[in-house]
């Protein structure tokens, strides 16, 4: 083979080799290589970038970071809107936010039905509530005491208090969050979620953690039980414990 035939074959070779890597490697948009960056965060927004552009689910399963890497496939599920993603990929402590940015990401809470089960729709709803300060949101959830919905009920024990578990139903655990979002936040208006509330003992605590909370016993006249008002009372004069 003479010397040209061979020059031209090696720049053919040359041209397919780089329209392969332009065609078939994923293309970061800013040009850097992701991997190579320390700070998590940015390192995170880069993949997320690479993501937007080539919605290509093998670009996280190289990444050694497992939060990293959870992000990564989080990203690809919000960016595909697959909610399929999040089961498939995801580990078990970022699936359920996985879902729930994907129901953000849509901006409407008749959204959150798509999800796959009671305890996701439920937490979904929840963050509606809270996230539009409207807790009618609240009444799209069922009033079946299930067991799965934890609460604590204050009790007053030898000057001190304690707390025993109490169950409750969707309903009640996101009118629950809403009030105790308002405790959390310092808005004392959010006390009205707590009239809301369909079992008496979560009720209670609801209006107990807002007298505590404000120092306030006049919010205790809510109580109708006498023995739960006097003791709600007595706690909301205590010191604070924050």
């Amino acid at each position: 083979m003479d010397k040209k035939v061979l020059t031209i074959s090696v720049i053919i070779l040359i041209v397919l080799i780089i329209a392969g890597i332009y065609f078939f490697v994923p293309k970061n948009p800013s040009g850097q290589d992701c991997s190579i960056i320390d700070n998590a965060d940015a390192k995170i927004q880069c993949y997320k970038n690479l993501l937007e552009e080539t919605k290509d689910v093998s670009i996280c399963q190289d990444i050694d970071n497992g939060f990293i890497r959870d992000m990564c496939y989080s990203d690809f599920a919000l960016v595909t809107k697959d909610y399929s993603a999040c089961q498939t990929y995801v580990s078990s402590d970022w699936k359920e936010q996985c879902y729930i940015n994907i129901v953000d990401s849509k901006g409407n809470a008749d959204s959150c039905e798509e999800l796959p089960n009671r305890d996701l729709i439920t937490f979904c709803y929840s963050s509606f509530a809270i996230k539009e300060n409207d807790n009618s949101f609240c009444e799209k959830l069922s009033s079946v005491q299930t067991g799965k919905y934890v609460f604590a009920n204050i009790l007053l024990s030898d000057g001190g208090m304690t707390s025993e578990k109490i169950y409750g139903s969707e309903k009640d655990y996101c009118y629950y969050s809403f009030g105790d979002y308002g405790v959390r936040m310092l808005d004392k208006e959010k006390v009205s979620a707590c009239g809301n509330i369909e079992n008496t003992e979560i009720k209670n605590t609801c209006y107990i953690n807002f007298a505590q909370r404000f120092e306030d016993d006049s919010i205790c006249n809510n109580i109708v039980d006498a023995n739960m008002k006097e003791e709600c009372i007595i706690i909301a004069n205590m010191p604070p414990v924050y």
